[in-house]
This record gives C-alpha cells, sequence and structure tokens, in this order.
C-alpha cells in the first residue's frame, strides 16, 4: 500500500487503478489511517466523557399501581 499512495502521490497512478482501490475503500493518507486507528482505539478504552443526567427528584421510586 505505501508504494500506491507514493504513486498516486506523484501522480503516476492510472486513474482506473485509483478508482479501483477507491472502491475498495482506500485511504491514500497513511497519516489519516493513524488517526482513525488511534481515535477508534481512543473510543475504546476511554469512558464516555459526558456526565450522567442528573435524576429528577421522585423518579428512583418504583411506580405503584393504583388498585380499582
Amino acid at each position: 500500500m505505501a508504494d500506491a499512495r507514493r504513486f498516486y502521490a506523484r501522480g503516476d497512478m492510472d486513474e482506473d487503478r485509483i478508482a479501483k482501490l477507491e472502491k475498495l475503500g482506500m485511504v491514500w493518507s497513511h497519516y489519516d489511517v493513524a488517526w482513525e486507528e488511534g481515535l477508534s482505539a481512543a473510543r475504546a478504552w476511554a469512558p464516555d466523557p459526558r456526565p450522567a443526567a442528573p435524576t429528577p427528584p421522585g423518579r428512583m421510586s418504583l411506580p405503584t399501581s393504583s388498585a380499582a
């Protein structure tokens, strides 16, 4: 893949090959690949950064059924 990226960057790659590689999901920048892999790993490792919403008073008790 490194050669394909190098040829693409130099403009030495055939348009047909570019289209075929892009159809397969080719990412031309290895920096973008590294960024996405790192971001994915961070998401899997880190807890959800959003704070939990406070529970309104009275919502913690179980609902009671009224006998008719």
